[in-house]
């Protein structure tokens, strides 16, 4: 081998070497509609024996569009959780999930995954997530800050308040004397 290509591996041994994590988000891709599709992949998280499984959690607020699946696996949705299942899943399988995220751009989105293994191992975290953009967010389910509202009232409200309220009183008084008038016969008596 040449003093060249020694160097070469090397320097990508540590690369080649990194554990990757168990399971990631490699891609996010807006859709222009305040939906995301989500490409996530697993890594070897279960030291050789295979994914048969995978379980996600998504944060609330957020809601499931879509679903897609590596070939031969199937998948459940209930609520903000989605689980696939399948056969060994390969180094190049890959599952899809649009969302619409509820979040605030710049926030960090976390989402909880397992990964089942064929050996019957479950491995939980580290979870994958994303850094939401203003593409990548649903504005409509953005949270929202709640009203702010005062304790003080202006002089304006309050002698409006002291207006209103004894007219709408005497009004009602008004109006329930004027159905008990004695000597009157309603139509449904008759």
């Amino acid at each position: 081998m040449s003093p060249a290509a020694a160097l070469l591996v090397l320097a990508l041994a540590p690369l080649a070497a990194a554990p990757r994590e168990p399971v990631a988000i490699d891609t996010v891709v807006p859709r222009g509609d305040g939906s995301a599709d989500l490409v996530l992949s697993v890594g070897d998280g279960c030291a050789g024996s295979g994914t048969t499984g995978l379980d996600l959690t998504l944060p609330p607020g957020t809601a499931v569009v879509a679903v897609g699946d590596p070939a031969g696996w199937t998948h459940r949705v209930r609520g903000r959780e989605v689980a696939w299942t399948g056969p060994v899943a390969d180094g190049a399988a890959r599952w899809t999930l649009t969302v619409r995220l509820a979040a605030e751009p710049g926030e960090r989105v976390v989402v909880p995954a397992r990964q089942r293994c064929a050996d019957d191992t479950v491995v939980d975290g580290p979870d994958p997530g994303l850094t939401a953009t203003q593409s990548v967010v649903d504005p409509s389910a953005r949270p929202r800050p709640a009203p702010v509202v005062s304790a003080e009232a202006s002089p304006a409200a309050l002698g409006l308040g002291l207006l209103v309220l004894p007219g709408a009183a005497l009004a009602a008084v008004a109006l329930r004397s004027r159905r008990r008038r004695p000597g009157r016969v309603s139509s449904a008596r008759a």
